[in-house]
């Protein structure tokens, strides 16, 4: 009758030991078999093979903590896509209905947790960065206002990261490097959509967000540095459609 026992722990142990080695090797982002700009990756020969070498296996993607999993969307291949759209929503929800990292994404609880870390650091590294990258600013901070991401976080989450974006958004005009016209829609659109999201949650705006109070809010978080008329009129139609946008979920 000892044999068995016997076996019956050494199985233990050595699940035990698997277990802990697929932990410890899942806290890093999914390395791709196939990076963008190497040249494996420009002999691809289509758009589809390209959606293919940018899949990560389900079973990969959930083994993943958060954290490596928010690193694995944020170098995604394909991220460019959103820059290169009409409609940088459009190149998002592409991402979405090919890309299993970003639908396991949505389903973990401490998602919000995990975003709001990796944009600190990204803000971060921007306040001393030789350059910007054009493709990580429009896919970070335009997967960052999609309402499936948004949806989690609380307010004071969201407070945090309305702070962070409009740090970045001064940071890039203060550079010299900096085509401000590139730069604008995708910090505009976070900032606009971070404060009508913060103002829906308000208890007393009962029926949806108060426009005016959103565009004191503009005012009072950018007003306060000298600011052209036409990107006051800009991030106004920002405001406006995501307050349409919201009063319509």
């Amino acid at each position: 009758m000892r044999a068995p026992i016997c076996v019956v722990l050494l199985s233990s142990v050595t699940i035990l030991a698997k277990a802990q080695t697929i932990q410890k090797s899942s806290d890093h982002p999914y390395e791709w078999p196939k990076k963008a700009g190497t040249l494996e990756w420009k002999t691809l020969p289509s758009l589809e093979a390209r959606v293919a070498a940018s899949e990560i296996p389900k079973e990969t993607a959930r083994s993943l903590t958060t954290r490596a999993l928010v690193r694995t969307c944020m170098s995604h291949p394909l991220r460019a896509v959103v820059a290169f759209r009409n409609n940088p929503s459009d190149g998002i929800n592409f991402l979405f209905q090919n890309f299993y990292g970003l639908k396991e994404l949505i389903l973990r609880d401490d998602a919000a947790a995990a975003l709001l870390d990796y944009y600190e650091g990204y803000s971060r590294n921007l306040e001393t960065a030789e350059e910007i990258w054009f493709e990580d600013l429009f896919f970070t901070n335009f997967l960052l206002q999609d309402s499936r991401i948004l949806d989690k976080f609380e307010p004071d989450q969201i407070q945090e990261l309305l702070d962070f974006a409009i740090a970045n958004y001064r940071n890039a005009r203060g550079r010299a490097d900096t085509n401000l016209a590139s730069i604008e829609d995708p910090y505009i659109g976070l900032i606009s959509t971070l404060i009508v999201k913060r103002n829906v949650q308000i208890p007393r705006l009962e029926g949806g967000p108060d426009v005016a109070i959103l565009q004191s809010d503009m005012r009072a978080y950018l007003g306060r540095e000298p600011t052209s008329e036409a990107f006051l009129d800009s991030f106004s139609s920002f405001v406006d459609a995501a307050v349409v946008a919201y009063q319509n979920k």
